[in-house]
């Protein structure tokens, strides 16, 4: 990741090279290799020395939960959550989104693709939520998701004069595919031009998890997770 051979178990994460979105990079690494670590941590302690004081086993029951991160475990619902929660009623929640489509770079990667989207997924809590109605409505967040089912990778170089119609196909069955009560709050759909063409990424969010003021952050952030990863 930093691209060193090796490093001193004192040596400082940030002072190597390491930054926020790598930081969220060491995070999702180290849960796929068994070890449950948070961004926060990475930040406070910095160290490979200090981390292995802290580290948790990511399959252990619980996960992170037991660490005090504030990020995980149950979270009350807002007003706005509630108030959201009963105009929809818990069937058709899911069914309250928001999206965005913005531009993809040429030459895409679907796995490079997918571990950005994972990046940003272990760094914001919210959108590893799963909604619980029993015995009260509340979410719970767990320490890690695998991501893989929910990005997806759609042909679109015939589509020609088609693509805003494609689009919209595809749209209504990623919206069909967000489940809160599953933990699936969160669709990406690239739409492959070609490798030379620039393509286009639909991002679905169920409106649990996000607002207006979300999108400022997530869609910056994962622009900086993919071009971390493909460099």
């Amino acid at each position: 990741m930093l691209g060193l051979d090796e490093v001193s178990a004192d040596a400082s994460f940030f002072e190597l090279g390491g930054d926020s979105i790598m930081s969220m990079l060491l995070v999702s690494r180290a849960r796929k290799a068994g070890l449950a670590v948070s961004a926060r941590q990475v930040f406070e302690r910095r160290t490979p020395a200090e981390l292995a004081l802290v580290a948790d086993d990511a399959a252990a029951p619980g996960g992170l939960e037991g660490s005090g991160d504030p990020g995980t475990g149950e979270v009350p619902l807002t007003p706005v959550m509630h108030e959201l929660l009963d105009r929809a009623g818990a069937d058709r929640i899911g069914a309250v989104f928001q999206s965005t489509v913005v531009v993809a770079p040429a030459g895409m990667r679907l796995e490079t693709l997918t571990a950005a989207v994972q990046a940003v997924v272990d760094h914001h809590d919210m959108l590893r939520a799963r909604l619980e109605t029993e015995p009260e409505a509340r979410l719970h967040v767990p320490p890690t998701v695998s991501v893989a089912p929910w990005v997806h990778r759609i042909d679109a170089s015939a589509a020609g004069d088609d693509l805003e119609r494609l689009i919209a196909e595809q749209s209504r069955a990623a919206a069909d595919r967000l489940d809160p009560r599953a933990g699936v709050m969160m669709q990406v759909v690239w739409f492959d031009l070609g490798p030379d063409t620039p393509g286009r990424l639909l991002i679905l969010l169920n409106h649990l998890v996000v607002d207006g003021v979300s999108w400022r952050v997530l869609v910056p952030d994962l622009a900086e997770a993919y071009t971390e990863l493909a460099a």
